[in-house]
């Protein structure tokens, strides 16, 4: 299935190869699913959804179409911590699409800004690693 929009195709999301590429990463580095790593889908009550906007979940695009079926952020979560977010959404349009300039939606950025905080706070992340090592 493709996407017509503005006399471009666009490929959709594969959720199936977005996790079959995070496996395979996982796996080179030896580490095992559901010992060292898991997927799971993330709840609405996750930091993610409100470190500093507050969604209900993975917010809607209008470019949603019915390629982008589920609303739901899976997480890939290594040692406990989220290291990557898999959604079957418009996300794309997040900082804008070079095939769609115009595209740019104020809530999908405020969800990037959101998923970029939740990246540098949560526990065990480079910041709280810099924090650590700074003598006060």
């Amino acid at each position: 299935m493709f996407y017509r929009g503005e006399g471009r195709l666009r490929q959709p999301v594969s959720i199936t190869n977005a996790r079959h590429n995070f496996k395979k990463a996982l796996a080179t580095q030896q580490l095992e699913y559901g010992r060292q790593w898991r997927l799971e889908i993330l709840p609405h009550s996750h930091p993610i959804f409100h470190c500093y906007f507050d969604f209900d979940g993975t917010p809607a695009s209008h470019y949603d179409t019915e390629m982008y079926l589920r609303g739901e952020m899976e997480g890939g979560l290594l040692d406990g911590r989220v290291v990557v977010g898999i959604v079957q959404k418009a996300c794309v349009h997040i900082w804008g699409d070079p095939l769609y300039p115009d595209a740019r939606e104020e809530r999908m950025v405020q969800f990037g800004i959101n998923t970029i905080i939740f990246a540098l706070t949560q526990e065990g992340s480079i910041t709280h690693r810099l924090m650590e090592s700074v003598a006060y």
